[in-house]
């Protein structure tokens, strides 16, 4: 699989050794959310290949165009435990979609994006899973942070080490649609149930969601920047296994008042 970058966090950030513990640890495990492009060790990687600058007008950025041709190197994928989620490109309903599987694994595939936030119309997406995590009852924890899915958008990560916030939404296990929390790792990043159970699996479900509405309603703030777009599928606390598959990951961009 080609990638735009690899970063093994688990090396390059020692506070991340600890994150595949179950408990007893005191490492902040989501920090990757916030060092997912600059906020690392790693070099910045804002500026070059695959990097989306959207400055034209209204507009549509499709995260996961041209699959068949480029496969993943648009994408950087940060390693953020010692076994990482494999990630590929399939043929799925008739046309190729990202696959993520782990097993007792933790990485995440991140795409850059440089504009401001108030540009920000919605941000759509379809995933399905094989099965939820189902029995994991300690998603709100730090042993049980883990979800069969995930897409993150992540704001204002330009301004120095863990300086940024995030917004995850995921498929729970067993959580109510619509709940909203925060992470057990960290303030900075507002946990969205946007998907729950077993009811839909091996099934495309779509979702369209406002992210600035969302970050208001999260965090009574107002972003500045976003910075980038992840999707990850993650079980190194629960030493489960999932596959999950990502499809039509869209942008809607538009000059706000």
């Amino acid at each position: 699989m080609r990638l735009a970058k690899r970063w093994n966090l688990v090396a390059t950030e020692p506070i991340l050794q600890g994150m595949t513990e179950p408990s007893g640890t005191s490492g902040n495990r989501q920090l990757w959310l916030l060092g997912l492009l600059v906020l690392t060790s790693a070099p910045p990687l804002f500026g070059q290949a695959g990097t989306v600058f959207v400055h034209d007008p209204a507009g549509r950025v499709e995260l996961l165009a041209d699959l068949a041709e480029r496969g993943l190197a648009d994408w950087s994928e940060y390693r953020l435990a010692r076994r990482p989620t494999r990630y590929r490109v399939r043929s799925l309903s008739g046309g190729p979609v990202v696959e993520a599987r782990s097993v007792a694994g933790n990485s995440g595939l991140v795409r850059e994006v440089a504009m401001q936030a108030g540009r920000v119309r919605e941000i759509s997406w379809r995933w399905r899973i094989e099965r939820s995590l189902r029995g994991n009852d300690r998603e709100r924890e730090k042993r049980g942070d883990d979800f069969a899915a995930r897409v993150f958008v992540i704001f204002d990560a330009s301004e120095g080490p863990w300086s940024g916030r995030a917004l995850c939404y995921v498929w729970s296990a067993h959580q109510p649609l619509g709940t909203v929390y925060r992470s057990p790792f960290t303030d900075d990043v507002a946990m969205i149930v946007v998907a729950s159970g077993d009811d839909r699996i091996n099934t495309w479900v779509s979702h369209v969601r406002d992210p600035l509405e969302d970050y208001r309603r999260a965090f009574d703030a107002e972003p500045d920047t976003l910075a980038a777009v992840a999707i990850m599928v993650d079980t190194d606390n629960t030493r489960r296994q999932a596959t999950a598959n990502f499809d039509r990951l869209v942008l809607e961009v538009a000059d706000r008042p």
